[in-house]
């Protein structure tokens, strides 16, 4: 269900229309794209507990705009370039395949003739780019708004260069969560597994493994150093089979796995990990008033052409806050989340 749209910084009316091309997605090639991500944060958190360079402080968090407002002024322009007149009333929007193969160039060149003709001005669309790209071009004032991953969000949330708009919905899903689990009774807490064997669907899983791994460095404890082991069991099934059995003490597990047990007594929640969102639409916080009114309003009136193309269902509304947890796990956790945009 879509959540209400108070949260955007203009009040959302218009309805949609439909688009159905580039729908077909899959989990395996979602958990594929985020991977890279997974494995860059694994060894930034190794080199720190190596004792290597820790994360910078983390900067303020800018202001959302207002529901009923929009910024009154304009921020410092930069250095002209020969083309910056054409540079500046054109809207960049930058949708990487977060989800799946990259939409067409020709499909990309019909959105933004799609969005340009509502804009009254061009809008280009790019999809033959990275996350990593998005953000670098979302913070050198590149793009007018970028799709990125959630750990490139953060980054460019954290540094300034944009807010949250929108999260991608696909098969009604925008957002996973996981839990770390024990058999009942066996860890009464998240200070009692160091010395454990712990089991998880799979290193490449940014839920399932690099969410609850930060979780674990913000509680103390680094999983590199003070796991007895770590057992790659393939499925939530197979990770609660194996505590069950005893082959492992302790767990990773999607959020409500447990339910599906047949006795779901027999497992205890050690701990909730924040929830991980596909992706997140940010728009610059450099565009000026006039600008930013434009984008969140085509926006707006065509998320559900704009979904499409980046091969999820829906945009659902961001309130600001919805990465909020995963930033606030990076700062305590002293990991610097631009390790994660680059």
């Amino acid at each position: 269900m879509i959540r209400d749209l108070e949260y955007l910084p203009r009040p959302v009316r218009s309805s949609m229309m439909n688009w159905d091309e580039h729908r077909r997605r899959s989990t395996i090639n979602r958990r594929l794209q985020l991977s890279r991500f997974v494995v860059a944060l694994l060894g930034a958190l190794a080199l720190a507990a190596c004792g290597g360079p820790a994360g910078d402080e983390p900067t303020e968090t800018p202001d959302v705009p207002a529901a009923d407002a929009m910024p009154t002024s304009a921020p410092s322009t930069p250095t002209p370039s020969p083309d910056s007149e054409t540079a500046a009333s054109r809207l960049t929007l930058m949708l990487p395949p977060l989800l799946g193969p990259a939409a067409s160039a020709e499909d990309a060149a019909a959105l933004g003739d799609l969005l340009g003709t509502a804009a009254e001005g061009p809008v280009a669309v790019e999809t033959d780019t990275t996350s990593a790209q998005a953000f670098d071009a979302l913070c050198r004032g590149g793009a007018s708004a970028a799709l990125l991953h959630p750990f490139s969000a953060v980054a460019a949330q954290a540094q300034g260069c944009g807010e949250p708009v929108y999260v991608l919905e696909t098969d009604g899903v925008a957002y996973h969560s996981s839990q770390i689990v024990a058999p009942a009774g066996e860890v009464p807490g998240v200070a009692n597994l160091p010395g454990r064997v712990m089991c998880r669907r799979s290193a490449a899983d940014a839920a399932g493994w690099a969410v609850p791994v930060l979780a674990l460095r913000a509680a103390g404890i680094d999983p590199f150093t003070m796991l007895a082991g770590i057992v790659d069991a393939g499925s939530d099934q197979a990770v609660l089979d194996a505590l069950l059995d005893g082959t492992c003490e302790a767990g990773i597990v999607a959020g409500g796995a447990v339910d599906a047990l047949e006795d779901p007594a027999a497992v205890d929640v050690v701990m909730m990990l924040p929830s991980l969102p596909d992706g997140v639409l940010l728009v610059s916080n450099d565009l000026e008033p006039g600008a930013l009114r434009t984008l969140l309003t085509v926006l707006r009136d065509y998320r559900a052409e704009v979904a499409a193309l980046a091969g999820a269902d829906n945009l659902l509304a961001a309130d600001g806050q919805d990465i909020a947890p995963l930033r606030e796990l990076f700062e305590t956790a002293g990991v610097d989340p631009a390790l994660m945009a680059e």
